[in-house]
């Protein structure tokens, strides 16, 4: 009888989040003052870091990810790539995906603040760490080349082997 009831109230827990909440569901693109803002208080902040962020703020505002049930999907410049996710855990604003690649699994735990901005970290990197999405779509006329972001980096390179006069 107590194996029957832990079945059935472990099936009821499953189903109960496997309901994407309506608070995360659909686009996100990035909130770019936010971020800014934001990714100073890290504790990796630094003048080189500075230096980039202009460029790196830019690439990322091409970017669009898209909740659905099941999936979460980076968009830029057209192309889309759909990583099948679970939600696992949903508590208040706390929203936790298991993602499998291949033999690797990962998490991302998805927490949308008082704001209602979107801040997702990753398990297996720290890198998104500090960014923050607001709901929108994504402009596609403000995209920027490949070509345009390298040379940028690549100035903002030189800018130090100038010698000082």
């Amino acid at each position: 009888m107590i194996k029957t009831f832990a079945l059935a109230f472990s099936a009821l827990l499953t189903t109960a989040f496997a309901k994407l909440p309506a608070e995360i569901a659909g686009s996100w693109v990035l909130d770019s003052e936010a971020t800014e803002k934001f990714i100073q208080t890290s504790p990796k902040w630094d003048a080189e870091g500075a230096k980039y962020l202009p460029s790196i703020l830019k690439r990322m505002s091409m970017v669009e990810y898209t909740f659905e049930e099941g999936t979460i999907s980076a968009s830029m410049r057209g192309k889309s790539q759909e990583i099948p996710a679970t939600l696992v855990k949903s508590e208040g604003n706390v929203h936790v995906f298991e993602i499998k690649m291949g033999e690797k699994t990962f998490t991302i735990t998805a927490t949308i603040n008082k704001k209602g901005q979107l801040n997702m970290r990753a398990s297996n990197s720290d890198d998104g760490d500090y960014y923050l999405w607001t709901r929108g779509k994504r402009d596609g006329a403000k995209d920027v080349s490949d070509h345009e972001l390298a040379t940028e980096v690549i100035e903002k390179a030189l800018e130090e082997e100038e010698p000082k006069k």
